[in-house]
């Protein structure tokens, strides 16, 4: 059984919270709606269940979450009582590996994507610790929440989809008790900025034209027009609001934002830690593989551009230059 309506309303207004079917397990916060609001696609709605076969790497963000946790010396397994608020839980990459490492944590899951929301219910109906999770779908961009509720706020790769992330980001912190941790995933400026030179070298070679596949061709382009669209967080350009990944962020967004929130920015860690020595090549790879495109071999003269760059980017310059960030905020 989910968290009830007596639970949730210790972090945000009752008055609010409507069951969304007969269950009472998932619950709209305010008016809420999916189907009608402004930037979330058919990827998260209708296509839900295959947006959840390609992204669903639990165990992949329950490595994460601990390195954040160790970096920030917070011990999460030592509270008696844990508030946790998870922004943009989808079906449960940060949700399942933290609800099911502490049976004094109670999680409220949120998301606006009422699909997402349903799979994450579905998957912990059965599990010891499912009393211990709420679901809400709540728009992230309006504000849900009692400041002040929550040790600790968990965003995985959900900031990058908002058209206005500052506030979000805001928002969440004021949630936060004194003392509290917030860990979110986000893509960064530094090194997609070297991977789009990687991408243009690409397709700058003639041979292209005639060893690789015109969908692959077609989708190293679409990655360059991606990261284009992306610099430059918080400058909102015409077509923003029409893109599902809106933003690439750098350290000083997150810095500025703790600054005037009160709270210390206790690390960046980049995500790629461990495969430094080859973080262009995997990048390259597994952009490929997440598109669909994974099947289509590559030329190797490719993997030879690729390899040029992880041969001649040093490792500790690499681990400045993050693609995928770990950031780790203290109250």
């Amino acid at each position: 059984m989910a968290l009830t309506l007596a639970t949730l309303k210790r972090y945000c207004d009752p008055s609010k919270l409507k069951p969304y079917n007969s269950s009472h397990e998932v619950f709209l916060f305010g008016r809420a709606d999916p189907y009608r609001s402004e930037g979330i696609s058919s990827q998260f709605l209708s296509d839900a269940s295959v947006y959840h076969e390609r992204y669903f790497k639990p165990s992949h963000f329950g490595m994460l979450l601990e390195r954040a946790f160790e970096c920030a010396d917070f011990p999460i397994d030592s509270y008696q009582e844990l508030n946790v608020l998870d922004l943009g839980s989808g079906s449960g990459n940060t949700v399942i590996p933290l609800a099911s490492r502490n049976r004094s944590l109670k999680l409220v899951a949120t998301d606006l994507s009422i699909d997402l929301l349903r799979i994450l219910a579905t998957l912990v109906r059965d599990k010891e610790y499912s009393d211990q999770i709420g679901f809400i779908c709540a728009d992230a961009n309006r504000k849900t929440f009692y400041d002040g509720v929550f040790d600790l706020v968990v965003g995985a790769y959900i900031l990058h989809h908002l058209i206005d992330p500052a506030m979000v980001l805001t928002n969440a912190l004021a949630c936060l008790k004194q003392g509290g941790l917030a860990v979110f995933f986000e893509p960064f400026e530094y090194g997609c900025n070297l991977m789009k030179n990687l991408y243009l070298l690409v397709l700058d070679e003639p041979r292209g034209q005639d060893d690789l596949h015109p969908d692959v061709i077609a989708h190293f382009k679409a990655i360059v027009r991606d990261y284009n669209a992306r610099f430059d967080v918080e400058q909102v350009k015409p077509f923003t609001k029409k893109l599902d990944d809106k933003w690439l962020f750098t350290k000083k967004f997150f810095a500025d934002i703790c600054r005037r929130s009160g709270c210390r920015l206790v690390k960046l860690r980049n995500n790629k830690d461990e495969a430094l020595a080859q973080a262009f090549t995997n990048q390259l790879l597994e952009n490929l593989q997440l598109s669909g495109l994974g099947h289509h071999p590559l030329p190797g003269w490719v993997l030879e551009i690729c390899g040029e760059f992880d041969q001649h980017v040093d490792v500790s310059l690499k681990r400045r230059l993050v693609l995928d960030g770990t950031v780790v905020i203290r109250k």
